[in-house]
């Protein structure tokens, strides 16, 4: 019998999924005993099988019995390319969000999806759930007072060896990243992406109490120390000491759910479960987490190979699929279960301040010369409409088409003919060449926006470089024309709408030499969403910005994508949240159903 005949008979006795009630923190467990060395990670008891529910009355629906989570296994991850960075100074949000934690993370545990489906950055101040910290308090959004979770240890690796992690701990992390004390004099230059220039001072009145202080009020400051982005990592003092800093694998040392065991450069890294970790499902509170005993990163550079470790069971999760690989998935393996996450849209920068950019005309142009609508159709194969976008992707953050002006939308409606009687109004008649600075992966793609251009008498010619040549290229200032790059999140993911606004104004040391924006209207409006303390006037002043970023036209707009979360159907507890930035929360929630991987033939 094969693997998807087998997979049809079980799938019509599989449970349905369990339908997660909203909640809160988890209650502060008791405090752990001092954790043994680590060897091969212990599974915890199983938990106890729920008692059969009553027999049902005639009116009743019956309902299929809950799946029970169970301990033990590994769960193997795809990775395209190895780790670049350890440390949290240094960057993040890649495997070393496994063990490194904050102090709050995203509730998406206990949110509805209706409210927030988490399939983007961004949070209300109320969405956030505690984590190293059980609670806290705004007050007047000077002061951010935390209550610091008591039981939590650092993994019982040397030289930290196990000891409780404190507030002392997070003003130490703190300092260091902020560049305010404790010896650190130089600031990470990941603290600007995160708004934290209004922070004077980190301090903790006692080992569970932690104070941070603004300079004045900033809610967006505020909400971004609530964020479970990288920045807000905590590290221990010791390990810092020792070796200056955590920029290599075996100076991993946190106190999150996994613990780093092996990593090889260009092939895997594994990560054990913590025996020692404080977390507990919120869904289960008597159950200690991670549930799985291990997780690993298998670096497979080649999307062809990595697709075929699916296709066998050898890989239980591939992420970031864009949609003809999605679709093969679909033909090739219907068990597969898929989840889609919204993405920004592409946009091509250009430097507005030199000619022939310097005039809206020209890049009215080139927008009007793309058809938006066919290559929807056809390059992301019908996955998306193509209905122009601007720069922010976030539900209820974003100025959404139907309510731009009719001028606005003529402004990117395709109109070849419109498009040349506007270059040529502008000094362009014959049309003019320009370069693109791009790199390999966008080629594809920009060989179609030639194709466009072409017939407005416009020739796109290629200059493509390696990522860290495109870095420094454009960082100095000398693309009149790129492409984003990983960082400015464009091309890849979704910021939280005020970093996106950021790459709009000279807040961005990326921006500028990309787009070279200068606007006094803009920059005012970036200043306001930063003073905000209202959120819902907040969010009503990222809309009207993001209008105005659509109005003048400062880049060029493809459409907003979807790729996709492909696991196998094995794999449970995954709620379809964006895995940015929560790796280390996802994954220790997920079991494997090795029950039902054996009956499928794995």
């Amino acid at each position: 019998m094969t693997k998807e005949i087998m997979w049809l008979l079980l799938s019509s006795l599989m449970s349905l999924s369990l339908v997660m009630a909203a909640c809160g923190p988890a209650a502060t467990p008791t405090t752990p005993t001092t954790p043994t060395p680590v060897a091969a990670p212990t599974s915890p008891t199983a938990p106890a099988t729920p008692a059969a529910p009553a027999t049902p009355t005639e009116k009743e629906a019956v309902k299929p019995a809950p799946e029970v989570p169970k301990y033990g296994g590994t769960f193997t991850y795809r990775i395209n390319a190895d780790q670049t960075a350890w440390d949290p100074y240094f960057g993040g949000d890649g495997a070393n969000r496994l063990w490194f934690e904050t102090v709050s993370m995203g509730n998406w545990m206990g949110i509805p999806p209706e409210v927030n489906d988490f399939k983007t950055r961004e949070s209300k101040m109320t969405q956030y759930t505690g984590l190293l910290a059980e609670s806290w308090e705004l007050g007047d959004m000077v002061t951010l007072t935390f209550k610091i979770r008591k039981g939590i240890h650092w993994q019982n690796i040397p030289p930290v060896n196990g000891r409780e992690l404190t507030a002392y701990d997070l003003v130490y992390s703190y300092n260091r990243m902020l560049g305010l004390g404790d010896g650190f004099t130089k600031p990470s230059t990941y603290v600007s992406v995160v708004n934290w220039n209004k922070i004077v001072s980190v301090t903790a009145p006692d080992k569970y109490t932690l104070v941070i202080k603004n300079s004045e009020p900033s809610l967006e400051g505020t909400r971004t120390l609530l964020d479970d982005h990288f920045v807000n990592s905590a590290v221990p003092r010791e390990a810092v000491a020792q070796w200056g800093d955590l920029n290599d694998w075996k100076r991993q040392i946190g106190s999150g759910p996994f613990i780093l065991k092996e990593y090889v450069a260009g092939s895997s890294l594994t990560a054990v479960r913590n025996p020692g970790y404080f977390g507990h499902d919120e869904l289960r509170p008597q159950n200690q987490l991670p549930y799985v005993d291990r997780v690993v990163y298998l670096t497979i550079p080649d999307n062809s190979t990595a697709d075929a470790a699916m296709r066998t069971g050898k890989l239980d999760w591939v992420g970031g699929i864009e949609w003809e690989r999605a679709n093969y998935f679909k033909k090739t393996s219907p068990q597969l279960l898929m989840a889609d996450m919204p993405m920004s849209a592409i946009t091509l920068h250009v430097q507005v301040d030199k000619p022939p950019f310097n005039d809206i005309r020209v890049r009215k142009a080139l927008q009007m010369s793309l058809d938006l609508k066919t290559l929807a159709a056809t390059y992301y194969g019908g996955t998306v409409p193509g209905t122009p976008v601007g720069a922010i992707a976030h539900q209820g953050y974003r100025a959404d088409y139907d309510s731009w002006p009719q001028e606005v939308k003529d402004g990117y409606a395709y109109n070849p003919e419109g498009a040349k009687k506007l270059l040529a109004e502008a000094g362009y008649p014959s049309g003019f060449k320009t370069t693109i600075t791009t790199t390999a992966i966008n080629v594809d793609l920009l060989s179609i926006i030639k194709d466009y251009w072409s017939k407005v008498n416009v020739d796109l010619v290629f200059d493509v470089k390696e990522s860290g040549a495109y870095n420094t290229y454009v960082g100095a200032g000398n693309a009149v024309m790129s492409t984003p790059t990983r960082g400015a999140g464009a091309a890849w993911g979704t910021l939280p709408p005020v970093p996106a606004l950021s790459y709009k104004t000279k807040a961005h040391p990326l921006a500028f030499p990309q787009g070279r924006i200068s606007d006094p209207v803009m920059e005012d409006l970036y200043i306001k969403v930063g003073l905000s303390l209202d959120e819902d006037k907040r969010m009503g002043l990222i809309r009207e910005a993001d209008m105005y970023i659509i109005s003048q036209q400062w880049t060029i707009n493809l459409v907003r994508r979807i790729t996709y979360e492909v696991y196998q159907p094995w794999v449970k507890g995954y709620k379809d949240v964006s895995l940015t930035e929560r790796t280390g929360h996802i994954f220790s929630r997920l079991w494997i159903d090795q029950g039902l991987k054996k009956a499928m033939g794995y």
